[in-house]
Protein backbone atom coordinates (compact mmCIF):
# COMPACT_ATOMS: atom_id res chain seq x y z
CA UNK A 1 0.00 0.00 0.00
CA UNK A 2 1.02 3.61 -0.50
CA UNK A 3 -0.48 7.08 -0.63
CA UNK A 4 0.09 10.25 -2.59
CA UNK A 5 -0.50 13.56 -0.84
CA UNK A 6 -1.11 16.59 -3.06
CA UNK A 7 -0.13 14.64 -6.20
CA UNK A 8 3.42 14.11 -4.93
CA UNK A 9 5.42 10.90 -5.12
CA UNK A 10 3.82 7.84 -3.52
CA UNK A 11 4.81 7.07 0.08
CA UNK A 12 4.74 3.43 1.24
CA UNK A 13 2.33 2.50 4.06
CA UNK A 14 3.29 -0.41 6.34
CA UNK A 15 0.99 0.39 9.29
CA UNK A 16 -1.58 2.94 10.43
CA UNK A 17 -0.35 6.48 9.90
CA UNK A 18 -1.33 10.01 10.85
CA UNK A 19 -0.35 12.97 8.71
CA UNK A 20 1.14 15.76 10.85
CA UNK A 21 2.20 19.34 10.18
CA UNK A 22 0.11 19.87 7.08
CA UNK A 23 0.06 23.46 5.94
CA UNK A 24 -3.14 25.46 6.05
CA UNK A 25 -5.20 25.24 2.90
CA UNK A 26 -6.53 22.71 0.42
CA UNK A 27 -4.99 19.23 0.10
CA UNK A 28 -5.81 15.93 -1.57
CA UNK A 29 -4.87 12.30 -0.97
CA UNK A 30 -5.06 9.12 -3.04
CA UNK A 31 -4.42 5.62 -1.68
CA UNK A 32 -2.95 2.76 -3.72
CA UNK A 33 -3.02 -0.97 -2.91
CA UNK A 34 -1.61 -3.98 -4.69
CA UNK A 35 -2.81 -7.52 -3.97
CA UNK A 36 -0.80 -10.75 -4.06
CA UNK A 37 -1.61 -11.12 -7.78
CA UNK A 38 -0.02 -7.68 -8.38
CA UNK A 39 -3.36 -6.12 -9.29
CA UNK A 40 -3.25 -2.44 -8.40
CA UNK A 41 -6.26 -0.72 -6.88
CA UNK A 42 -6.57 3.04 -6.60
CA UNK A 43 -8.96 4.97 -4.35
CA UNK A 44 -10.79 8.06 -5.47
CA UNK A 45 -8.92 11.23 -4.64
CA UNK A 46 -10.18 12.81 -1.43
CA UNK A 47 -10.02 16.61 -1.16
CA UNK A 48 -9.83 18.25 2.27
CA UNK A 49 -9.01 21.59 3.86
CA UNK A 50 -6.76 22.40 6.83
CA UNK A 51 -8.06 25.44 8.70
CA UNK A 52 -5.75 26.37 11.58
CA UNK A 53 -7.22 28.30 14.53
CA UNK A 54 -6.18 31.88 15.22
CA UNK A 55 -3.20 32.04 17.61
CA UNK A 56 -3.92 32.93 21.24
CA UNK A 57 -3.33 36.69 21.76
CA UNK A 58 -0.53 36.34 24.34
CA UNK A 59 0.97 39.76 23.49
CA UNK A 60 -2.33 41.48 24.21
CA UNK A 61 -2.75 39.60 27.51
CA UNK A 62 0.78 40.50 28.66
CA UNK A 63 0.29 44.16 27.71
CA UNK A 64 -3.05 44.44 29.50
CA UNK A 65 -1.61 42.70 32.58
CA UNK A 66 1.41 45.03 32.69
CA UNK A 67 -0.79 48.12 32.36
CA UNK A 68 -3.10 46.82 35.10
CA UNK A 69 -0.17 46.24 37.47
CA UNK A 70 1.22 49.71 36.69
CA UNK A 71 -2.18 51.36 37.43
CA UNK A 72 -2.45 49.50 40.76
CA UNK A 73 1.12 50.46 41.76
CA UNK A 74 0.55 54.14 40.89
CA UNK A 75 -2.73 54.09 42.80
CA UNK A 76 -1.06 52.62 45.90
CA UNK A 77 1.79 55.16 45.74
CA UNK A 78 -0.69 58.05 45.54
CA UNK A 79 -2.79 56.56 48.37
CA UNK A 80 0.18 56.07 50.71
CA UNK A 81 1.58 59.57 49.97
CA UNK A 82 -1.80 61.12 50.85
CA UNK A 83 -1.99 58.94 53.96
CA UNK A 84 1.56 59.99 54.96
CA UNK A 85 0.73 63.69 54.41
CA UNK A 86 -2.20 63.52 56.87
CA UNK A 87 0.05 62.54 59.80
Amino acid sequence: MSYSLDAQEQVPITENITLYNLSEGLHNITVYAEDKFEIMGVSETIHFNIDLPEPFPTTLIVTVSAVSVAVVVVGLVVYFRKLKGRK
